[in-house]
């Protein structure tokens, strides 16, 4: 059965799959249900006592419908509710109990009990309009009976067939207003499920267009600050370089040292505030940016040599994923080539089905990792936090001497999870 919007689910017949209704209040009287119809089957086979049929076999065949009931009673009821059941296994056990009930009245008069537990099941097995018809039809077949049993004596059978067509008068109207009342239940439980889905996609885009806003703000904030105060820095020296005579030699050296602190101070605000605007990432994609932090590391006089690889099938990833990746490759690159004093630099960006991973690997002079958690440098906690924040994992492998090796490893969340 197709999947309908639920408001338009004029009964719960026409709700797919229904939800789980264990916290509603009319849920709490299935268990009674359960053992009412067990009592019917139980008074039934007592009232009729089919072993006692003369001709041995009518007697036989009912025990077997009774059997049966028995069976289907324990399957669409007990097992679970019965408007949990697809809707084809709805329909065939509806027309089965009608059957059955009709076998059963018509070998003994006594089966009529039955229809005390026949008429819910199958007002609550049909579409709407089937189940209707169903309970008038068993009303039919009750007052048949009791008219056979009287003889065709219409005014002996009168009481009886009036009282089998109110039966299931009464019990048609009952269960109409019975599934109406599941209906609205099942809808209301719905709609809150569907409310509360929204108010939480609301609530991680409110979070994600804050942290947009936020990252915008601090790029302004550094551009506007830390890079113009480093250019204009840098154009000050330039001009105290020009201004010295020829045998200044070592102011000069000073100013020029101090302007290639500048210049490399510089380039790392602009990269900080190009990655600060994930739409940069967007612009020119993870492995282009990453290479190019890459390249701005080995650029420049004794600047270590870089290596940028790319493996596996690139894609674009979530925002935060993907800037997560590039702040550990700028922070890994800075580590190598300033405190490391590193004369190689390996990047690799590595793309798995369900995960990517980023690898910075230097031939600098290494340290210990134990003692530098104890230190807590604000760069290696950084970037565990942020994996972290992720589900993902970092890795350091680094011994005195020996180069580092940095592994972040994060869930490949796809753009479209944004």
């Amino acid at each position: 059965m197709a999947e309908r919007p639920v408001p338009e689910a004029r009964d719960y017949y026409d709700i797919e799959g229904a939800a789980d209704t264990s916290a509603e209040p009319w849920s709490r009287w299935l268990p009674a249900g359960r053992v009412y119809g067990f009592v019917v089957l139980a008074i039934a086979l007592w009232t009729a006592r089919p072993w006692l049929t003369p001709g041995g076999w009518p007697g036989a065949l009912a025990m077997a419908i009774l059997a049966a009931l028995t069976v289907a009673f324990v399957v669409m009821w007990v097992y679970r509710p019965i408007w949990q059941h697809g809707v084809r296994t709805l329909a065939w056990h509806g027309l089965f109990l009608i059957a059955a009930y009709t076998a059963l009245v018509a070998i003994s008069p006594a089966f009529l009990v039955l229809q005390l537990l026949v008429y819910p099941q199958v007002v609550f097995s049909l579409a709407l309009r089937w189940s209707i018809a169903g309970g008038i039809a068993l009303g039919v077949i009750s007052a048949a009976v009791v008219f056979a049993g009287a003889g065709g004596d219409i005014g002996t059978a009168l009481p009886g067939v009036a009282t089998s067509l109110m039966t299931a008068i009464v019990v048609v109207a009952m269960a109409v207003w019975i599934r109406e009342t599941i209906t609205q239940s099942l809808q209301r439980q719905s709609l809150i499920e569907q409310l509360t889905a929204a108010r939480r996609d609301l609530a991680t885009a409110e979070r994600a267009a804050g942290v947009a806003e936020e990252r915008a703000r601090l790029a302004r904030e550094i551009h506007d600050t830390l890079a113009q105060a480093f250019a204009s820095v840098v154009t000050h020296l330039e001009a105290a370089d020009a201004s010295l005579s020829s045998d200044a030699e070592r102011p000069r050296r000073h100013i020029r040292a101090a302007e290639e602190v500048a210049r490399a101070s510089l380039a790392e605000a602009r990269t900080l505030v190009w990655a600060l605007r994930p739409e940069a990432i967007a612009t020119v994609g993870l492995p282009a940016a990453i290479e190019r932090a890459a390249v701005a590391a080995g650029a420049g006089p004794g600047s270590p040599t870089t290596e940028f690889a790319v493996s596996g099938k690139a894609r674009q990833l979530h925002v935060d994923v993907e800037v997560t990746l590039l702040r550990a490759a700028q922070e890994a690159i800075a580590n190598a080539r300033r405190h490391a004093a590193a004369s190689h630099i390996t990047v690799t960006l590595t793309y798995y089905p369900d995960e990517v991973s980023l690898d910075v690997i230097d031939d600098g002079c290494g340290f210990d990792p134990s003692a530098a958690a104890k230190r807590g440098g604000l760069g290696l906690v950084g970037m565990r936090e942020r994996a972290e924040a992720l589900g993902g994992t970092l890795a350091i492998e680094s011994t005195p001497g020996e180069g580092t090796a940095v592994a972040i490893t994060l869930p490949a969340i796809e753009a479209a999870a944004q």
